[in-house]
């Protein structure tokens, strides 16, 4: 009888080895099934930034280093630092640049998220199977929209900023911006 059980208890372990090799190949093929998917979607997404990268390289035209422009705009934005340092304004004037630079912020905010939305939809229909080159013109002539609307934000904020100094500040922003001028030469971007 003791045999019996023995061959019966060594049977059920073959049973359950059998079974466990069956799921183990199961989940391994599973994982397999997954990574595939997995790397399928990852270039699925990653294609249309691929293509998009030498566009835009592209855009700093053959003669320009983006390294050169990254260098331009951070000495741009520290000489803009500099500029508010040496302007020496007044906590009035603080308080009326901190008010409009925060309604300043919330429309910009809205205008970016508008360009990143037609960006998407550009690359969307960029991408299709039989793109509609009317549809992607109408999109990038809304793009070009709304840069423009946001350089006349730009713009009117320095126009602001203006309106609230006194002479002296007025010429210190003048000479910080004939500086500007001058140190970023006629290729600026």
């Amino acid at each position: 009888m003791k045999t019996t059980g023995c061959r019966l208890h060594s049977h059920n372990i073959l049973k359950m080895n059998l079974c466990n090799d069956y799921t183990i190949e199961k989940r391994r093929m599973m994982m397999m099934n997954m990574k595939t998917r997995i790397a399928a979607a990852s270039l699925v997404l990653l294609l249309p930034a691929m293509m998009l990268g030498p566009c835009q390289a592209m855009a700093f035209g053959p003669e320009r280093n983006p390294r050169k422009a990254d260098f331009r705009r951070d000495r741009l934005q520290n000489d803009g630092r500099t500029m508010f340092n040496d302007l020496d304004l007044s906590s009035k004037q603080l308080e009326k640049l901190k008010k409009h630079k925060l309604q300043q912020r919330k429309s910009m905010i809205t205008l970016r998220s508008q360009l990143d939305l037609l960006r998407a939809d550009m690359a969307e229909a960029a991408f299709r199977d039989n793109p509609d080159k009317a549809s992607i013109k109408v999109i990038a002539g809304k793009i070009g929209d709304l840069h423009a609307q946001m350089t006349v934000k730009r713009i009117e904020a320095l126009i602001y900023l203006r309106s609230i100094l006194n002479d002296e500040q007025k010429k210190v922003m003048d000479s910080h911006h004939m500086f500007s001028q001058m140190m970023t030469g006629p290729d600026r971007n």
